[in-house]
């Protein structure tokens, strides 16, 4: 199955795969599933993210999807201090970043795409 397919299930029915449907969950199921892929379904992951949400460049991309799915309030960027309705909305808005990621991927120079994109990002920053 491929992993936009996969997401996309998981996102339906989520207790067929993890015990709930937090955003914790999501992010251990989703790096299981990247490193059964030797670590390359991710790629461009998080340069994506940092274009798309003009993000800092230290931060993973676990701390990139907080941030994006709650750019106003700063105590839900840390995994530990998110409630569980936050939980629930980061589970949901990081399966939808996943989706648009992949649909970009998938096109024709995709993943190149992104990284000239990420390039210029990082050329701007400077």
């Amino acid at each position: 199955m491929d992993p936009r397919t996969l997401f996309a299930v998981v996102r339906r029915r989520p207790g067929l795969y993890m015990l709930d449907s937090s955003f914790d969950e999501a992010v251990a199921f989703v790096q299981g599933v990247d490193a059964g892929n030797a670590g390359c379904l991710l790629h461009g992951f998080k340069e994506w993210l940092l274009v798309t949400f003009d993000g800092s460049a230290s931060l993973s991309w676990v701390a990139l999807v907080l941030r994006a799915a709650f750019p106003e309030t700063p105590a839900a960027w840390e995994r530990s201090k998110l409630t569980a309705e936050q939980q629930k909305i980061g589970f949901d808005f990081l399966f939808l970043l996943l989706d648009d990621f992949f649909v970009l991927r998938s096109q024709s120079d995709g993943l190149r795409a992104i990284f000239e994109r990420y390039t210029a990002w990082v050329r701007q920053q400077a």
